[in-house]
């Protein structure tokens, strides 16, 4: 398949495009949506002639508290160059989108974008898989932090991966990502399965990712 990868330049964008192509897929690369440099936006690339097929979209603020700070440059980022990625795909009839969404921050503008996916798989027959996840990396790391949620950054991968193949026309579908709980102390899984092991409560600085 040809495939688009917005986003391309971060972490799990570039791991997810360096997949797809290891699996035989021709794969175009916007490294980011919201700069004004001279580059090409969704419309200049998905093009009716272009020949692409499906779009991974990963582009948007990461950290919360630069989502906080700046609630503007969120949606300035993040829903406007959604909205435009959407009409793009419409215009040049691509039919598969797979939105990646780390759940820092995830507030009004995301559920905006959910919400406007959701109108153009029920009006146009666009296919759409969301995924929501926190943090991720390559091994667990057990921090002073507290425990928290944790996904490899291999296996959030391949998640996306199995989402394109399971894609359904004119069909949202929304997944929370997660695998297992790091914690800075040994925890016995039995305890956490029976309920004697209580999850610490974690303050709104260390929260804010």
């Amino acid at each position: 398949m040809k495939l688009l990868v917005t986003g391309g330049a971060g972490v799990v964008g570039t791991t997810v495009a360096r997949m797809l192509l290891d699996a035989g897929h021709e794969v175009g690369v916007i490294a980011d949506l919201s700069r004004n440099d001279g580059g090409q936006t969704p419309a200049e690339i998905l093009t009716p002639g272009a020949g692409f097929e499906a779009v991974f979209h990963f582009a948007g603020l990461v950290t919360g508290a630069e989502s906080m700070a700046h609630p503007e440059w969120r949606w300035d980022n993040s829903t406007r160059a959604e909205l435009a990625l959407l009409d793009a795909m419409a215009e040049a009839e691509v039919s598969k989108l797979v939105f990646s969404s780390i759940c820092t921050g995830y507030e009004a503008n995301k559920l905006a974008i959910d919400s406007a996916i959701a109108a153009y798989c029920r009006v146009g027959g666009l296919g759409a898989i969301s995924l929501r996840y926190f943090d991720f990396d390559s091994d667990c790391p057990a921090d002073d932090t507290g425990p928290h949620d944790y996904l490899d950054l291999t296996d959030l991968a391949r998640a996306h991966l199995l989402a394109l193949d399971t894609i359904q026309p004119g069909v949202q579908e929304i997944y929370n990502l997660g695998t297992v709980r790091c914690t800075p102390e040994t925890v016995d899984i039995s305890e956490i399965v029976s309920g004697a092991w209580e999850l610490p409560q974690l303050t709104a600085e260390q929260s804010i990712g």
